[in-house]
Parts: structure tokens; C-alpha cells; sequence
């Protein structure tokens, strides 16, 4: 409870851009240059930053409303740790 009331505090947006940067980035780095190495070309490199990026912020915000949820919840239940 006070980890995310703390994470709360910080933002929404920042969350996200946290979260999902680091899960996108991640994900770029081990999608595109280990498991597709052989179709390594400027284009197929630029759409999979494009497309990872989309999805670490997809993923960020997903984790946002999980935490809010899961958060909302339980100060309903009235837990307080």
C-alpha cells in the first residue's frame, strides 16, 4: 500500500513512461537484434523501435490500472498497509 501510494504520488505519466520505456526498450533490444538477427536491415529496425515503443507504453499503462485496481480495492477492504 505505501509503495504504490508513493508511486501515486509521482504521476501517472511518469509511471508509464518508466515502466513501459524500460519494458519497451527491453523488448526492442531482445526481439530485434536476437531473436529476428537475420532480417537486420535500417527499415525492419525502425518499425520494430516504432512498434515497441507503442507497446511499452501499452504496457506501462496497463500496469497503471492493475495497481490502481488493485490499490482502490483494498483501501475499500480498509487496508491501510
Amino acid at each position: 500500500m505505501a509503495a504504490w501510494a508513493r508511486v501515486r504520488e509521482q504521476g501517472k505519466m511518469r509511471y508509464i513512461a518508466i515502466m513501459g520505456g524500460n519494458y519497451g526498450l527491453l523488448m526492442f533490444l531482445f526481439m530485434t537484434f536476437v531473436v529476428h538477427r537475420d532480417r537486420l536491415n535500417p527499415v525492419f529496425v525502425a518499425l520494430s523501435l516504432v512498434l515497441w515503443i507503442v507497446g511499452g507504453a501499452v504496457f506501462g499503462g496497463a500496469m497503471w490500472f492493475i495497481g490502481e485496481y488493485r490499490y482502490r480495492k483494498a483501501i475499500a477492504r480498509g487496508v491501510t498497509q
